[in-house]
């Protein structure tokens, strides 16, 4: 198994939004203390990748593993609101998405 010293772990994974295949048989791992960045071109599959990790989307194919501790969860770049949303409604999500995030990770807040 890849987790004997992995913290995050992906094997094989194959992603697809209905013909776009977004990820295509990826695997490598992530062993404590290392580092790693996510770099590529708009589209390139980032944000799914990313997703993956968090568990908020499921690979078509594949394993995730992600033993993190605290966890590991996914903060969207852009705001779903509803077409009633007024920008008072905008600036109001912002904050209360990363105060709901760190809580869910368990970061302590800055006072």
């Amino acid at each position: 198994m890849l987790l004997h010293t992995a913290q995050i772990a992906l094997n094989d994974v194959f992603k697809r939004y209905d013909d776009r295949v977004v990820l295509n048989r990826v695997s490598f791992t992530v062993k404590p203390d290392e580092k790693i960045g996510v770099v590529g071109d708009n589209g390139s599959g980032k944000s799914t990748l990313l997703k993956l990790l968090a568990g908020v989307v499921t690979p078509d194919n594949g394993e995730v593993n992600v033993v993190v501790p605290g966890g590991l969860d996914y903060l969207a770049q852009t705001l779903e609101l509803p077409g009633t949303a007024t920008v008072a409604d905008a600036v109001d999500k912002a904050p209360a998405d990363i105060r709901d995030l760190e809580r869910r990770i368990g970061r302590p807040r800055a006072t």
